[in-house]
């Protein structure tokens, strides 16, 4: 299986209780397996320029994020390079 490589200024969406929501990546911290994103749209909960650092499994790039039946499903095959 291929393993995609993603890193800093790639599109990608925080997974949370209220859906995907879309922002790109500012920094990656390999050695505390965290990411730092910006929140590029207003959501409920989260607004636009709003700066997070979360873990590796709850940012997820957008390449990687599809479609079917209306429900999202999310290719697992990647990580995160810094």
């Amino acid at each position: 299986m291929i393993i995609n490589e993603y890193t800093a200024k790639d599109l990608a969406y925080i997974d949370s209780f209220c859906g995907l929501i879309p922002c790109k990546v500012r920094a990656i911290f390999e050695d505390s397996r965290q990411v730092n994103v910006i929140v590029t749209v207003n959501r409920s909960g989260y607004k636009k320029g709003e700066i997070i650092i979360s873990t590796f499994d709850r940012i997820i790039p957008r390449k990687q994020v599809y479609t079917k039946n209306s429900q999202f499903y999310i290719h697992t095959n990647y990580v995160w390079k810094g």
